[in-house]
């Protein structure tokens, strides 16, 4: 079981606080048995350079690392981001410096107002541009976008797909999520977590809804340590 979302680091963006907040999720992770977790603090174009976000990721990295003797048994960090989607990012070579360790692939999450078709070819074209293995980020919060390019972003782009350990906790959404499942289009799991009180490391509940025969049949753990072995762990 992998993490491949997760805002622990500290100070960054709107996920934890502090260290100490840091060293509890990293505990929770590892009480859940996550093997390998991948850092993914939120990257905004508009307010952000690569250079500065970089910076800032590496300065959170090494106030964590001072204290990460703390979790017995920490798994495997790997650092990344995750890239919120801007008009022109497949003509940025910069976008090579927010990928997952030392991997091609890169978390990209969607706007969250409405989608045209540009948009869509925005993501082929950064697997077409740049040779980057898009990861698009919880799926299941654009399940209410327009049917046809949300159906040609998940078939027809060359993204792999992460979703979110809430939907398949979430009454509301474990039906449509298991049906992603059974048709072979779920790539990843993460926990999107952000702290210890609503939204805290929850992989190990989402596992426990997940029929265990459709889980073995899914390529998830393939995608998952092939990334890990790819990427290089970074604390």
């Amino acid at each position: 079981m992998f993490d491949i979302h997760t805002h622990i680091l500290p100070g960054i963006d709107d996920g934890s606080r502090s260290v100490d907040m840091s060293i509890e999720m990293l505990r929770e992770e590892v009480a859940q048995g996550v093997e390998g977790i991948v850092c993914t603090p939120h990257f905004y174009a508009d307010s952000d350079t690569p250079k500065e976000f970089w910076d800032r990721r590496q300065r959170a990295v090494e106030s964590l690392a001072a204290r990460i003797g703390e979790v017995e048994g920490c798994p495997p960090i790997v650092l990344g981001a995750e890239v919120h989607f801007y008009v022109g990012m497949s003509r940025s070579e910069s976008l090579r410096n927010l990928t997952m360790g030392n991997t091609d692939y890169i978390l990209v999450e969607m706007p969250f107002r409405h989608w045209n078709r540009s948009f869509i070819q925005e993501i082929r074209d950064i697997g077409n541009n740049l040779r980057l293995q898009v990861i698009i980020a919880h799926i299941n919060r654009y399940m209410d976008r327009d049917k046809n390019l949300l159906e040609e972003l998940i078939y027809d782009t060359g993204a792999l797909i992460q979703v979110n350990a809430e939907a398949f906790i979430d009454r509301s959404s474990k039906r449509k999520m298991t049906k992603l499942l059974k048709d072979g289009q779920i790539d990843f799991l993460g926990s999107d977590c952000h702290n210890m009180a609503d939204r805290a490391p929850n992989l190990a509940e989402a596992m426990r809804n997940i029929d265990p025969k459709l889980y073995s049949a899914s390529h998830i753990d393939h995608y998952s340590k092939e990334l890990f072995r790819s990427a290089g762990a970074n604390i």
